[in-house]
């Protein structure tokens, strides 16, 4: 049977996560741990390799354990972008100084990385990043391909529960 190989960019704690799941399907994996883009942190390149059915299975259930992406431009922020596991793994939750929006129903969860790397260029250059400039500038650099809610309160955050 022909092997299937991706690779993916994880913290120490996620590739434990990611080792754990190959092993409960199967999956080869090789890890090399890496300098960040900052001298202090350091990732891990891990090579997942098995069946294309096990790999992207093992793929899938790391996401959804990862959450949903999270991009706060909240004054009192201290990171820009991650992930939360309290945030639907197939929703990207942007928080404002005033309220919220989330963004439902994204292409293919493969383009998410793509996609919060383009917004989170675009909504980090919002003087006042509030919750209609944002809905606004989401609008602009996804049109129809997504869902867009907008609201004015810091509510659920999309969690499975």
């Amino acid at each position: 049977m022909e092997q299937h190989r991706e690779t993916i960019v994880v913290d120490a704690e996620e590739a434990v996560i990611l080792e754990n799941l190959a092993a409960e399907h199967g999956v080869e994996i090789h890890s090399t741990k890496s300098q960040g883009f900052d001298p202090v942190t350091t990732v891990v390149v891990v090579a997942l390799i098995g069946t294309y059915l096990a790999v992207t299975t093992v793929l899938d259930q790391f996401e959804k354990r990862r959450g949903g992406q999270v991009i706060d431009l909240r004054p009192q922020a201290h990171t820009v972008a991650y992930r939360d596991p309290k945030v639907r793994h197939d929703l990207i939750l942007i928080l404002t100084g005033d309220g919220q929006v989330k963004l439902h129903h994204l292409p293919l969860p493969t383009d998410s990385a793509r996609i919060v790397e383009s917004l989170t260029q675009a909504l980090v250059r919002i003087a006042r990043p509030d919750t209609q400039s944002v809905a606004a500038v989401v609008r602009e650099r996804l049109g129809d391909s997504a869902s867009i809610e907008a609201s004015a309160t810091l509510g659920d955050l999309g969690g499975d529960a």
